[in-house]
């Protein structure tokens, strides 16, 4: 069935975009997606999600650029054109949640014939340069803004690589988008907040996501290092740092990372590949403007490193001044102790209808809300104070997740969403560490364990007769398994 195309004709004058409302409808393909996913507080359940539409982009070789993060978990990826409502069936073809793209095709050939693949800039937008922002809504119809980049700055999405994204103001929100600048891709909208300003990643963190495809796709370069000002001339003293040096103070480094075991606590970062720090650890770059020193990591010159790449760094350790080499390295997901993201089935151990789970970022959001970064809850302080590891540390806060009602837990419904201190007077390294001491002692004959909740609750496990209470709630409930462990490298 063919579709109708609805023109938005403008009274103003468009400088920056001479495209018709057709041509940008060619390049611009719609998404519906299909979520099915675990609960997290009870993650033998899976539910589905509400279907969702995103925006993507056609680009040359029958691929179609999404953002990454909205086709996590997706069990259905269906596109639809401005000339038809025939849905086709779309397959991931890779993705990257660090630089926040993925790739999708379609493998019905006849769906490419009117679809004009769309031209990447030669560059990044620069500040105060002018762009459109570009959406279209069900109807493909095309709305489009003129808008000015106001910085660019580095930012994560995940919080490991750090690419720069250029940030722009619009008179209405635009969720899901694309900026153009004469008439070629500058940008793929990823992020708009309730302030009307949005991000967008640039089309060199797109060129080199397309060009490093391949079974030995590299990824970005994830920095790893936090700095703080070195300001204060107390500060300053204590580090006898002369007073024509300026650098930032390194107060941490993460694992895994390219920083860590190359820079160290209490460092001073000097300089980077040749270019000095200030105070605060920014440097001039002389396209983009003032720059967190994170930026001179993932950039050389206007191009993005790659990892792999050695980069020298000047540091003040110890009273003197040291120059160190950096090999450049990509994420691989080792330095999460409580993971952003949870691809698939959370682990759990169900005892006596207790569920036992490890900590994570999704588990809090289901349970507190979206809004659970401003929550004062005591997970916030663990996200804030223990989400990373520092060296070689492999623990995982295990938390009573949530509470299956029987007879053997009554009175500790209200103790769910409580952290586990303890298992029988000692910390507990992980959950297949929880579930292999209870099976400890309960083949010793222990008669119960008690367990330690971080609030000063403690919570009894009858273990005389385990098997059978265990049982008989896992069959009131409709559930299959007691327990769910993954196989790790760190086990």
């Amino acid at each position: 069935m063919k579709r109708y195309l609805c023109l938005i004709l403008l009274a103003t004058s468009l400088p920056a975009l001479s495209l018709s409302d057709e041509t940008i409808a060619r390049s611009l393909v719609q998404v519906r997606v299909t979520k099915v996913f675990y609960q997290q507080a009870r993650p033998w359940f899976k539910d589905q999600a509400e279907p969702y539409t995103i925006t993507g982009l056609v680009l040359p070789g029958e691929r179609i650029l999404v953002l990454a993060r909205d086709i996590r978990s997706a069990q259905i990826l269906e596109v639809t054109k401005f000339s038809s409502y025939d849905r086709a069936l779309a397959t991931v073809v890779m993705e990257d949640i660090n630089a926040n793209l993925a790739l999708l095709t379609v493998t019905d050939r006849n769906f490419w014939k009117d679809l004009r693949p769309v031209e990447l800039a030669a560059e990044n937008a620069s500040p105060l340069s002018r762009v459109m922002a570009v959406k279209i809504d069900d109807a493909f119809r095309v709305y489009r803004e003129e808008a000015r980049i106001m910085e660019v700055i580095p930012a994560a999405d995940y919080g490991f690589a750090f690419l720069p994204v250029a940030v722009f103001r619009t008179s209405e929100p635009i969720l899901s988008g694309v900026l153009f600048k004469e008439n070629q891709l500058a940008g793929f909208i990823g992020y708009a907040d309730r302030d009307k300003k949005a991000e967008a990643i640039g089309v060199d963190t797109i060129r080199a996501f397309l060009s490093r495809q391949g079974p030995s796709y590299p990824g970005f370069v994830a920095q790893g290092l936090n700095l703080e000002p070195l300001t204060d001339p107390v500060l300053r003293s204590y580090y006898k740092l002369p007073a024509h040096r300026s650098g930032a103070l390194v107060v941490r480094t993460l694992p895994h990372s390219s920083a860590h075991g190359v820079l160290l606590r209490q460092d001073i970062l000097l300089s980077v590949d040749g270019v000095n720090l200030d105070n605060r650890g920014f440097y001039q770059d002389p396209q983009i403007g003032r720059q967190p020193a994170l930026m001179l990591f993932a950039l050389k010159g206007s191009s993005l490193r790659l990892p792999g790449e050695t980069v020298p760094v000047v540091v003040w350790r110890d009273g003197r001044e040291q120059t160190l080499k950096m090999v450049l390295r990509s994420y691989t997901g080792q330095a999460e102790r409580i993971p952003w993201h949870v691809a698939d089935q959370p682990e759990y151990v169900i005892e006596n209808g207790l569920v036992f789970l490890e900590l994570s970022i999704p588990y809090i959001r289901e349970v507190l809300g979206a809004n659970w970064q401003s929550s004062p809850h005591h997970f916030n302080f663990l996200v804030r104070e223990k989400r990373f590891y520092d060296d070689q540390e492999k623990d995982r806060p295990v938390i009573l997740g949530s509470v299956l009602p029987d007879e053997s837990n009554r009175s500790y419904e209200n103790y769910a969403g409580s952290a586990v201190a303890e298992l029988e007077g000692q910390a507990v390294l992980d959950l297949a560490d929880f579930k292999k001491r209870l099976d400890s002692l309960a083949r010793a004959g222990k008669p119960m364990a008690s367990v330690m909740l971080a609030g000063g609750q403690k919570a009894i496990l009858s273990l005389k007769d385990r098997q059978g209470i265990n049982d008989r709630i896992l069959k009131r409930y409709g559930i299959e398994k007691p327990f769910h462990l993954k196989l790790r490298p760190d086990r």
